[in-house]
């Protein structure tokens, strides 16, 4: 398409390299290094003492128990780096477990020939800063590199917001709960705290036995006889600490009649008029639901801003628990004024292109895993 926009790359001040790429840069806000900007640098990086912290994947002690290798993966990447430790540094059966974290100080040094290493670079420890353990019997956490996923749908949402704001478009935050339905577009999950109040009323009817009419009477009494005690002491003239008193006691006596008078009013069940639910005493007044499009408020800011969009999560309650149909997604609703179908037509093959460009630009790695274990059509077309 033409004047089309191509995405740049993403590369943060995190990961990047010095120079010729010899020196690697700590994270942001961290004095450790990021694992990708290691195996990013490879062979280039080593005699380089560096920081990393992240989570074992696998570990296996060797030599009788002399030294340990560490598989280590902090989220930054697919694979994992390498991390040697030697077991006058700590006790090696607290990290091999899958799962424990892990910070440490070392050398980067270039693997020994014949160990068949996949990668041109490994970690040799000369200081364990810190370790939280992890019991595998009990927390049986698994190797799959799930986190790909996350690193993929970060990249599109990136991505997502990148494209609509290089084409002019202003980001409109609609509301999550609604009392719209937005032109029947699905099933709707409702919001109520009714059936938290009618659960805690229906306690407190099992806890304490409702009040009688005999019992508001009394209390009504109690409150005209201090009425009069109040009265009485004004007539009289009588001191301001007196009447300050009988005031205090006259308020009490008030505060328990309407306590009262609300509990006799009590009943099971959730509240209704003329046989259908009442949702007058709900939190807003009347029903209200969970999203299932933003469509309708950005139509309404369309007519004033001309292009504008919404990216957020929407919900759907329908009857169907199958992995085809999502109670909660997040979707992409632009509107355009003045534009006809072919301007849509356009703005979507564009932002396709857009995220599928934004993907091998970026998630290569990831790519290449899920191309792997997932979907093995991943990256053809």
């Amino acid at each position: 398409m033409a004047g089309e926009i191509v995405p740049p790359e993403n590369h943060s001040a995190a990961d990047t390299l010095d120079n010729d790429g010899s020196t690697v840069q700590k994270a942001q806000f961290s004095d450790r290094v990021l694992i990708r900007s290691i195996l990013s640098g490879g062979a280039k990086l080593a005699g380089q003492k560096v920081r990393i912290s992240g989570w074992v994947k696998t570990g296996r002690q060797q030599g009788k128990g002399k030294f340990a290798f560490l598989e280590v993966n902090d989220g930054s990447c697919p694979a994992n780096l390498q991390v040697m430790v030697d077991s006058s540094l700590y006790d090696l059966s607290r990290l091999v477990a899958t799962g424990t974290c892990v910070t440490v100080d070392g050398v980067l040094k270039i693997p020994p020939e014949g160990k068949g290493m996949k990668q041109s670079i490994e970690l040799s420890v000369e200081s364990v800063i810190d370790v939280g353990t992890v019991d595998p019997t009990t927390y049986p956490l698994p190797k799959t590199k799930i986190s790909a996923v996350a690193r993929i749908r970060n990249a599109l949402a990136f991505a997502t917001h990148s494209f609509f704001q290089e084409h002019g478009f202003l980001y409109i935050h609609t509301p999550i709960i609604t009392t719209s339905d937005c032109e029947g577009a699905g099933e709707m999950f409702q919001v109520t705290t009714l059936i938290n109040h009618t659960e805690r009323v229906e306690q407190d009817l099992i806890d304490n036995s409702p009040p009688t009419e005999a019992d508001v009477e009394a209390e009504r009494l109690i409150v005209k006889e201090r009425g009069e005690a109040v009265a009485r002491l004004k007539a009289a003239k009588a001191s301001k600490e007196e009447i300050t008193a009988s005031v205090a006691q006259l308020t009490i006596a008030k505060a328990s009649l309407a306590h009262v008078e609300e509990r006799s009013r009590f009943k099971p069940g959730l509240p209704k008029k003329d046989g259908k639910i009442d949702y007058s005493n709900d939190f807003f007044g009347r029903q209200a639901f969970l999203t299932v499009s933003g469509q309708l408020q950005v139509e309404t800011y369309a007519c004033a801003l001309s292009s504008v969009y919404t990216f957020g999560p929407t919900f759907r309650a329908e009857n169907s628990h199958t992995s085809r149909h999502l109670a909660e997604f997040w979707m992409v609703e632009p509107e355009i004024a003045f534009a006809d179908i072919h301007d849509d037509m356009n703005c979507a093959e564009a932002y396709v292109k857009y995220m599928c460009n934004w993907l091998i630009k970026n998630c290569s790695d990831d790519m290449d895993f899920m191309d792997k274990n997932v979907d093995g059509d991943a990256r053809k077309g």
